[in-house]
């Protein structure tokens, strides 16, 4: 089986969509129910390789998830290969409402032009990601079932904000330019995300999916389940109960042992500080 054959099987797909608009978003929300986000292997002591080769054997064959660096670069060679044009860009993250400039660009996003269009896509952000590309359109708002998103443009610097409503308010995402990402800029954020102290990839569980009308979260030992009209969270109680939901919810599966190290991690990152 050659890449494309494999990318297929993980997509559950016969055929590729036809690389316009409509194809795009279906291509892009079948991406997001299909490959998981999640820094599982890298608590688990491997760090990701950006190599082709090694994305195709972790996100195709082993079905693991991966991060944007590694979901987003493979995502774009996947839609190169389909005559759709992509650009990389890096993205500084904006979660608990900081200006752009104290954060670093570390997170992958990309950009097409289907139909002369130009689009943001992502397919790698996890929590609260866009489940459809999102039209570089300012303030207008796009309803994704789950969840409202628009983009405001900034002046200083110049670029863009991806917002999410949430609970009647928007909330920034991140900020990103349309400076171009090399690859050589993608092993440096990959490699920061993956051996930085302060990196939270190091230290707290995430693995994330969207599944239809509902977002799947798995944070540490809390797993939540939320639609747009409903929301549930579990606490996980045993490593036995987090390797089931691993394998039920987001398709991939662990050994016991492997189990236990990420439950126990989870435990600890929910401890106070003084009993870490």
């Amino acid at each position: 089986m050659t890449w494309l054959d494999h990318y297929l099987k993980r997509l559950s797909l016969t055929s590729w969509p036809t690389p316009d608009q409509a194809g795009l978003a279906f291509l892009h929300r079948r991406h997001v129910e299909s490959i998981a986000f999640g820094n599982v292997d890298l608590l688990l002591g491997t760090p990701p390789k950006l190599n082709h080769d090694a994305l195709v054997e972790k996100l195709l064959i082993q079905g693991r998830p991966g991060y944007c660096y590694e979901i987003n670069t493979l995502f774009a060679s996947l839609l190169n290969h389909l005559g759709l044009k992509t650009t990389l860009h890096m993205a500084r993250v904006l979660l608990n409402k900081e200006r752009v400039h104290e954060r670093p660009r570390s997170h992958l996003v990309l950009t097409a032009e289907p139909d002369g269009q130009r689009w943001l896509l992502d397919a790698g952000f996890g929590g609260g990601g866009i489940c459809e590309p999102v039209p570089l359109q300012a303030g207008t708002v796009f309803d994704q079932d789950i969840d409202q998103y628009r983009l405001l443009p900034e002046q200083t610097p110049a670029g863009w904000y991806l917002q999410r409503e949430i609970k009647g308010e928007w909330n920034n995402l991140y900020w990103f330019d349309l400076a171009i990402a090399y690859p050589p800029d993608c092993h440096v954020g990959n490699h920061f995300a993956a051996t930085a102290n302060e990196s939270i990839f190091l230290h707290d569980l995430m693995v994330t999916r969207i599944d239809g009308m509902q977002r799947l979260v798995l944070h540490n030992r809390q797993l939540s389940v939320r639609s747009k009209m409903d929301s549930s969270v579990k606490i996980i109680q045993t490593s036995d109960e987090l390797q089931n939901i691993l394998d039920h919810y987001f398709g991939f599966s662990v050994q016991p042992d492997q189990a236990g190290l990420l439950f126990q991690n989870g435990f600890e990152q929910e401890l106070p500080p003084a009993q870490k």
